[in-house]
């Protein structure tokens, strides 16, 4: 499999950086889970947010609902 540097980082509403689920070198097709939490370990709040993926020849963004 191929290795390729990857970030997938969540963002709330406001645009300010909730989660990094990964920041390095990831074998393509990877799956990635967020546990709900914040950098802090903190859990987050029900809402909309923003997961962003960015590789070195693209970005991908997507809206999320996080239900409790």
């Amino acid at each position: 499999d191929k290795s390729l540097p990857v970030s997938v980082n969540i963002y709330n509403l406001k645009g300010q950086l909730v989660k990094t689920i990964v920041d390095n070198e990831v074998v393509t097709n990877t799956t990635f889970v967020w546990n709900g939490t914040d950098n802090n370990g903190n859990n987050t709040s029900t809402g909309m947010y923003f997961i962003k993926m960015d590789t070195a020849s693209s970005s991908v963004s997507n809206k999320v609902l996080l239900l409790k």
